[in-house]
C-alpha cells in the first residue's frame, strides 16, 4: 500500500475537458492528504514533460511518479524515464491518470477513468514491468530516435495526425476523430513501402496504413494491432495493403469489432525488430508515435522488454 512516500506528479494543464479536470482535482486532493513528500509540476509546452523528468530526477529520486494527461503526455513521460539510468529507472513506479481525448494506452490496460477507482488502483500499487518500443527515424535535424509505449503508425495514420496538429479540425472526442479520419481519406494517396522483420518476414506493397504496437489501441478506441502484448518482449505489426477508399469506409468497422486481422488484405506478425523503407518517389512516408507526429521513414523499430515499471489494475 502506498502511503506517505516520495511522489512526483507531472500535470498537463491543457489536457482533458470538464470531467478530466474534476478527476485531476480529486486525485491531487487525495495525494496532498496522503503523501509526506509531494511535488507537483505542470508542463508548459509540447515536449516539456521529457525535460522535466530528466531534470527533476537529477535533483532528487522519487519512488512514485504520476502523469496526469493523455497519450501524448504519457509518451513524453516515458521518454523522459528512458533517458535515465536503467538501475534508477527500475526503482520508479509510474502511473498515468488518463485525462486526454483518446486515452488509448489506459484503455488497453483497463485503467479506470473514475477518480475514486483510479485512487484505489494507485493505493494498491500493483506494478509490472512493461515493454517499450524504440524507433529510429528522420526529422529535420537528421536521424534520431523515440520510444513509444502504445502504437507507432505510418502512412495514413501519420498523415491524419499531422492534419490534426495543423488544426484541420479540433479533436474533441472519438466521434469527431472518426469524422476527421473519413474527411482526410478524400485527399490521401497510398504509399509504396518495404517491410522486413529480423526473423524473416519480407513484404513490398502499396499500403493504406502500417502500425507497430506495444499495446492494442489507437485513434480513440480502434484495435489497430489486436495481437499486441506489452509483456511478451515483442512488437506487433499490422498493415492494410492496397484498399480502395470505398473499401476503407466499408471495412472501418473491423477496427472496432476485433476482426481487423481477418481481412485478406491485412498483413500481421510479431517480431523483436522491424525495418520499414519508403519506396514512393518524391513523397515522404510520415511517422507518428503514440499520437504525435515526429518525422519520416526509413524507420527501424526495436523492442525494449521490461523497460519501465507501471502501476496497473490487479490482474493486468
Amino acid at each position: 500500500m502506498i502511503s506517505k512516500r516520495n511522489v512526483l506528479v507531472i500535470v498537463n494543464p491543457c489536457s482533458g475537458r470538464r470531467l478530466a479536470r474534476k478527476r485531476k482535482s480529486y486525485v491531487l486532493y487525495q495525494l496532498k492528504k496522503a503523501c509526506e513528500h509531494l511535488r507537483i509540476v505542470e508542463t508548459s509546452c509540447k515536449g516539456d514533460a521529457i525535460d522535466l523528468v530528466q531534470k527533476i530526477y537529477k535533483e532528487e529520486p522519487y519512488e512514485y511518479l504520476i502523469g496526469m494527461g493523455g497519450d501524448g503526455t504519457n509518451n513524453e513521460i516515458v521518454n523522459g524515464l528512458m533517458a535515465l539510468d536503467n538501475e534508477e529507472r527500475q526503482k520508479i513506479h509510474y502511473a498515468l491518470l488518463p485525462c486526454g481525448t483518446g486515452n488509448d494506452w489506459s484503455r488497453g490496460h483497463d485503467i479506470p477513468l473514475n477518480a475514486a477507482s483510479w485512487w484505489k488502483m494507485w493505493i494498491a500499487a500493483d506494478s509490472r514491468k512493461h515493454d517499450m518500443g524504440m524507433v529510429r527515424f528522420y526529422d529535420l535535424k537528421g536521424q534520431t530516435e523515440r520510444y513509444f509505449v502504445n502504437v507507432a503508425g505510418l502512412a495514413y495514420d501519420a498523415y491524419l495526425v499531422r492534419k490534426l496538429e495543423e488544426g484541420f479540425m479540433p479533436k474533441k472526442n472519438k466521434l469527431v476523430y472518426l469524422a476527421i479520419l473519413l474527411r482526410c481519406l478524400i485527399t490521401y494517396k497510398l504509399h509504396h513501402a518495404k517491410v522486413r522483420s529480423n526473423d524473416g518476414f519480407d513484404l513490398k506493397s502499396k499500403f493504406y496504413t502500417l502500425n507497430v504496437g506495444v499495446n492494442r489501441f489507437a485513434g480513440g478506441g480502434m484495435e489497430i494491432v489486436p495481437n499486441a502484448n506489452p509483456f511478451d518482449g515483442k512488437l506487433s505489426f499490422s498493415a492494410a495493403k492496397d484498399l480502395k477508399k470505398y473499401q476503407v469506409v466499408w471495412e472501418i468497422r473491423r477496427f472496432y469489432n476485433g476482426t481487423y486481422l481477418e481481412h485478406p488484405k491485412v498483413e500481421h506478425f510479431d517480431s523483436e525488430g522491424i525495418d520499414i523503407e519508403n519506396l514512393s518517389t518524391g513523397r515522404s512516408l510520415g511517422l507518428e508515435v503514440d499520437g504525435e507526429y515526429v518525422g519520416t521513414a526509413p524507420c527501424t523499430f526495436v523492442s525494449v522488454p521490461a523497460a519501465i515499471r507501471v502501476i496497473l489494475p490487479k490482474g493486468r
